[in-house]
């Protein structure tokens, strides 16, 4: 079955992405690179017109496997990552606001995965100018919000 629908589904056979979307959960930012995601899905690259490979968490990471090595090795081999700085991911690093204890503020004694990322993106695109630890060419952030 797999084979009659291929052409239509997320090839799961690959180590290396064009692209790394680096995003907050949370409904709007979900909402916009699932949409990010299907447009880029439907785009084909280079001589031989082959799908362009993006990296999201949803469909990429597999149940039981180590969440933080998964990602941090995709992104290390993705050639560019698309950081989301919307008004919600940025909401999570503020300090703590008495005043608005429902507010979600950033934790330092906790880990956060999308800062981790941008911080390993970072790093990731410096290695440019040593030899090639990673695939990192570009980052391109899509900053959205109020």
């Amino acid at each position: 079955m797999n084979e009659k629908y291929a052409a239509f589904l997320p090839r799961q056979d690959v180590d290396k992405y064009d692209t790394f979307i680096s995003y907050r959960w949370g409904d709007f930012d979900t909402k916009l690179v699932n949409q990010l995601y299907d447009a880029l899905m439907r785009k084909a690259i280079g001589e031989n017109d082959r799908e362009i490979i993006v990296f999201i968490d949803r469909i990429r990471l597999k149940k039981g496997e180590d969440f933080q090595f998964a990602f941090a090795e995709a992104l290390i081999n993705s050639s560019s990552v698309v950081p989301i700085v919307s008004a919600a991911a940025l909401m999570r690093l503020r300090a703590f606001d008495s005043e608005r204890t429902n507010t979600p503020y950033h934790d330092p004694t906790k880990e956060d995965n999308v800062l981790i990322e941008w911080m390993l993106c970072l790093e990731c695109y410096k290695e440019q100018c040593r030899p090639k630890m990673s695939r990192v060419e570009k980052i391109l952030p899509i900053m959205v919000g109020d």
